[in-house]
């Protein structure tokens, strides 16, 4: 069912009494109960209780670009284990604009991520400067098809990209991973601690590195994928045994200003470049990057991720002019909790309220316990569990779920205010056709009254224990 339609029915439910003009339509999710609609709201002059939030409807902020998810090989493998049916309803569930979480603008990796069957490389042909051997056939398996099953839903969906680990012959320890470890066979002595080169800074190999960035971008549009913004790299200040790689400050800006972006500027001009993905928050790397003397001419966003949420409520105010991208938001062990599903509404609400103009999540489907091939455990919106074949809808979708299948492209993000000064766990959106979204949660174990002022008037509701809600307020 269509959500227009539902949200008709939940009209019927709006109750008689002094009313004014706006009304509410109601979404509440607890770990018993997931997307009940409850009865609906009608605002009143007057709040229920002394302390009250008030959306700040005349003060709209950034504009929201879009959410998205990530496209890698073991959550296509882990859909892949349900029948044929199911897997088209998870399909939906996740892209569908009407029934799904509505994701605009997704991620996928340039060859393998930590969530790939094994390490791999477009091109592990040592010395191939002119990228002769460059080949996307491996993603034709999977990635391919999991992308192109998203687009048959909605085929407005945007694509950015960044690679894990360049080929290992460009590399100075020849290796996908920077750290040693019980995970990889990288030997002690090769490992490559952060703030060093382990891409090679030799001219060849950066203009062979911009080159392969290219290749992929003409292979990825011969099947019809156009891929809208990269990155250069995830997470250059990460020492893992997972495919990475560890790069300067001074690096990271020379090959944007000098290799990339030129290089893109002429064959795929249409092509945006963010900085990022950035896991850190030491000012050094963006200083670096973002003071470059051509950083506004190649560059048009920054990708913050993990470590770099200290920084980013900052970056704004720092460097004006910048689309800014929360490019993966923290991904748990495995637990599938409510506890982590209040976390990510806490980064939510932190990137969101410091300027985030999209949002990253990580993984979309994983089975049983989230085992990477790299030794750990994450966290999915979706867990399918392989031995039973049973499709679980974690407390973390439904987090999704309440706050972006109903605020679209376009939105803007309204500041929520306190009375007393107090915190609060909402975030707020205006849509291009003026509807005002709020998503409150509760954390407590007990009810929790709130009063919301919207314009002149005042939304009451008592919040559920242990609760995700989405206001709709027309």
């Amino acid at each position: 069912m269509k959500k227009t339609n539902l949200f008709i029915i939940a009209l019927s439910f709006l109750s008689m009494g002094a009313c004014t003009s706006q009304k509410a339509n109601w979404i509440s999710t607890t770990a018993d109960n997931a997307w009940q609609y409850k009865a609906g709201v009608i605002l009143e002059n007057t709040p229920k209780t002394a302390d009250y939030y008030e959306i700040m409807v005349d003060n709209p902020d950034q504009t929201i670009e879009g959410f998205g998810t990530c496209f890698n090989e073991l959550c296509w493998d882990a859909i892949q284990l349900v029948d044929k049916a199911k897997q088209e309803e998870i399909l939906r569930n996740l892209f569908d604009p009407e029934d799904g979480l509505n994701f605009t603008f997704c991620r996928t990796s340039i060859a393998a991520n930590d969530y790939s069957r094994e390490w791999y490389s477009y091109n592990e042909t040592d010395g191939d400067f002119e990228m002769k051997n460059f080949s996307i056939e491996r993603d034709k398996e999977t990635v391919i098809p999991f992308i192109k099953s998203a687009l048959a839903l909605n085929p407005d969906i945007k694509l950015w990209a960044s690679p894990w680990s360049v080929p290992t012959w460009m590399k100075t320890n020849k290796y996908y991973a920077n750290q040693s470890g019980p995970c990889n066979d990288l030997p002690k002595e090769k490992e490559v601690p952060l703030y060093n080169d382990q891409v090679i800074q030799k001219p060849e190999y950066l203009q062979a590195l911009a080159l392969y960035y290219s290749k992929y971008l003409d292979a990825y549009k011969k099947e019809s994928i156009d891929i809208s913004m990269i990155m250069y790299q995830n997470e250059a200040f990460t020492f893992s045994q997972w495919p990475n790689g560890s790069w300067k400050p001074q690096s990271i800006a020379d090959f944007n200003m000098k290799y990339l972006g030129p290089h893109l500027a002429e064959t795929h001009p249409e092509v945006e470049i963010y900085a990022g993905t950035f896991n850190t928050s030491d000012p050094q790397v963006y200083e670096a990057v973002l003071n470059h003397p051509d950083s506004k001419k190649y560059i048009k966003g920054v990708g913050v991720q993990w470590e770099g949420r200290d920084i980013f409520p900052k970056l704004r105010e720092l460097y004006p002019g910048f689309k800014l991208m929360q490019s993966e938001s923290e991904c748990g062990w495995g637990d599938f909790s409510w506890k982590h599903a209040e976390h990510t509404f806490n980064l939510m609400k932190r990137y969101i309220n410091g300027g985030a103009n999209s949002y990253m999540n990580w993984n979309s489907v994983l089975k049983d316990d989230g085992s990477s091939t790299w030794c750990w455990k994450q966290n999915a919106l979706i867990r399918i569990m392989s031995d039973t074949k049973e499709v679980i809808y974690t407390p973390e979708y439904y987090v999704y779920k309440h706050v972006i299948s109903m605020v679209p492209n376009g939105s803007k993000r309204l500041p929520v205010e306190s009375a007393n000064g107090k915190e609060p766990n909402m975030l707020a959106f205006k849509t291009p056709g003026n509807d005002i979204i709020l998503i409150a949660a509760n954390y407590e174990e007990t009810p929790v009254g709130v009063s919301i002022k919207v314009n002149d008037d005042y939304m009451s509701v008592n919040l559920e224990p242990k609760s995700f809600n989405t206001f709709v307020i027309k």
